[in-house]
């Protein structure tokens, strides 16, 4: 349990744990004023800092470690782009973006972790440890966001490269697209989403329902 995690991992959980806490501070300040860059910066040596309170006589880095080895190269990507935009104000991603990220790694991770429920004997798993399939997707999925606009598509490159220096724990080269915890997140976000767009629509059409009906059946004055 108390294997060493590379330099890279524990930023990682540092940003995120300092991206939590911004969020947290901020919604507590909806409406009152921002949160100043002194206690941005503050917000970042507590997360700094908690990454080594002992757990059990563990690091805390350690023990996420332990259970969680393998963070995507696109989920770690978003994290950093979220910190940078809570940090800076500056937008990396748009919204179209945001939402590219999230729908694949809903369909990403259903396909991946829950084929074997619809497939039977098809172990799609497998095939990540061959490094062809693996390349091939990565670099088609890459093309085909980049191809239409979307800046989505340079983190398959951030995640191409990591995996060509075995940056992971995991020598599957699906870890580096896909992992639990982003696909957990993409899926209730897009499923989220997804229904309240669902939501506006059903809406709108019963609005448009109920003016074309007061047009067709005008009333009369006596």
């Amino acid at each position: 349990m108390n294997r060493d995690a590379p330099l890279f991992y524990i930023i990682y959980l540092i940003a995120l744990i300092w991206l939590g806490l911004l969020y947290a501070v901020s919604g507590r300040r909806r409406g009152r004023r921002p949160v100043s860059v002194l206690q941005k910066w503050g917000l970042g040596l507590v997360a700094a800092g908690s990454v080594f309170v002992l757990v059990k006589g563990l690091p805390l880095w350690t023990m996420v470690f332990s259970f969680y080895p393998n963070p995507s190269l696109p989920l770690m990507c978003l994290v950093m782009i979220a910190l940078w935009k809570q940090l800076t104000g500056h937008t990396l991603f748009r919204a179209e973006e945001w939402r590219a990220a999230w729908i694949f790694g809903a369909v990403a991770g259903t396909t991946l972790y829950l084929h074997s429920f619809l497939y039977g004997p098809v172990d799609l798993y497998f095939f990540g440890w061959d490094s062809e399939p693996v390349v091939a997707c990565t670099v088609g999925f890459g093309l085909v966001f980049l191809a239409n606009g979307n800046r989505f598509g340079i983190l398959f490159i951030v995640a191409l490269l990591a995996f060509g220096i075995d940056t992971l724990e995991s020598a599957n080269g699906w870890d580096y697209l896909i992992d639990p915890a982003y696909w957990m997140v993409g899926l209730g976000i897009t499923a989220t989403k997804g229904t309240g767009w669902l939501l506006r629509r059903w809406r709108s059409r019963n609005k448009e329902s109920g003016s074309l009906s007061l047009e067709s059946n005008p009333s009369v004055e006596l």
